[in-house]
């Protein structure tokens, strides 16, 4: 089966046809039009599109595939709260011959052979502004996470948490800022969600040798909960990838950690 981008590109215009006649479709009905006999599969496109959407700032356009039985989307919709008949209505309204089919070629197979690891890379760790223009970051993200997954086990690199939804793709250098390295290995580090918001409030740092430390420990400060955690459930060091070639740059964690200073001069 495809991937999921592959399957959102060509999902886009069975969804935009339907909006522009005014048509709500079921789960099995994109299935079917994507050549699929079963329902399943049409959770994959619609994932991705309602995260470009939402990215976007566009109307729900998943909001028109629905349970055959139910007649509103499932659970997995979350990009619309109230009638669901007034985001139906936006959605018909849009003219969406103006947005670009997102989800091009160029940001799903910009791939090269296997590492020794079993891990696919980009053959370039750049993103052009102009490609997340029309294609969001949602596809680079996912690469990129993937990547991070895979060269840490599926665990978080400071403590012991593996659901995949407690897990986040943290950059060192943020996507903002360099263009030229959002897709890098070096440049990311597999965080559990508490970790990683721990890293971008510089509660946290991790210094250019690899090691931890807490900047911010008071209860009063943070809340017992959280002072426990952290001062609980933080390695002393960060935890080596599988691939050794993607250990974080020390140059990255420098800039980091020289940004956060100048921060918190200013």
């Amino acid at each position: 089966m495809a991937n999921r981008f592959e399957l959102a590109r060509q999902a886009w215009p069975i969804l935009t046809k339907a909006a522009a006649e005014h048509r709500i479709l079921n789960y099995l009905d994109l299935a079917t039009a994507l050549g699929y006999r079963g329902a399943r599969v049409a959770k994959f496109p619609l994932w991705s599109i309602q995260d470009f959407c939402l990215e976007k700032n566009l109307p729900p356009l998943t909001s028109i595939v629905v349970n055959k039985r139910s007649g509103v989307p499932g659970p997995g919709f979350i990009a619309w709260e109230g009638d669901i008949g007034d985001a139906h209505a936006r959605v018909f309204e849009h003219d969406w011959s103006t947005v670009p089919i997102p989800f091009s070629s160029r940001c799903r197979l910009t791939t090269r052979s296997r590492t020794p690891t079993g891990m696919r890379e980009p053959s370039s760790y750049e993103v052009a502004d102009s490609e997340t223009v029309v294609n969001g970051r949602g596809p680079y993200q996912a690469l990129f996470r993937n990547q991070l997954m895979l060269s840490y086990s599926r665990r978080c690199a400071l403590c012991d948490t593996r659901h995949p939804a407690m897990l986040v793709a943290a950059h060192i250098v943020p996507w903002t800022l360099d263009s030229k390295n959002r897709l890098n290995p070096r440049n990311g580090i597999l965080l559990c969600k508490t970790h990683d918001a721990a890293f971008e409030a510089d509660i946290m740092r991790i210094l250019p040798d690899y090691t931890v430390k807490l900047v911010v420990t008071k209860t009063d400060a943070l809340g017992a909960h959280l002072a426990r955690f952290l001062q609980e459930h933080t390695a002393t060091k960060l935890r080596s990838p599988n691939n050794k070639a993607h250990a974080p740059s020390p140059d990255f964690l420098k800039w980091r950690l020289s940004k956060n200073k100048a921060e918190q001069v200013a």
